[in-house]
């Protein structure tokens, strides 16, 4: 069996498991992370807009949720205490790690 530790991978898709989140929670850190958090750029997303509807219409948090991200959608849905997210490599994912609030972890293959 082959382990991975962090998020260094030869293929173009990446999966690892986060606890302590809502599904909306993480992702929203994902879209602001798509966007340059800095930037401020996600706030006319078409992802942000639909994140906070689902906000105000007190949707579960938990519902899983599809995001367009480059080379492949990001999905992000519940498992038991955790939240699996499959997505792409073309992002640096491992900058949520420094936000207290997550605990990420690579899926073992």
């Amino acid at each position: 069996m082959k382990v991975r530790n962090g998020f260094v991978s030869n293929s173009s898709s990446s999966s690892f498991v986060v606890t302590n989140q809502t599904v909306r929670a993480f992702a929203e850190q994902v879209v602001k992370l798509m966007y340059d958090d800095s930037s401020e750029g996600y706030i006319n997303s078409k992802e942000w807009k639909a994140l906070k509807t689902a906000e105000c219409k007190k949707l579960n948090p938990n519902i899983p949720i599809r995001i367009a991200t480059c080379n492949y959608d990001t999905y992000i849905y519940p498992f038991h205490n955790y939240l699996i997210v499959s997505t792409c490599n073309n992002y640096d994912w491992s900058v949520l790690i420094q936000l207290d609030t997550y605990q990420i972890t690579s899926l073992k293959y």
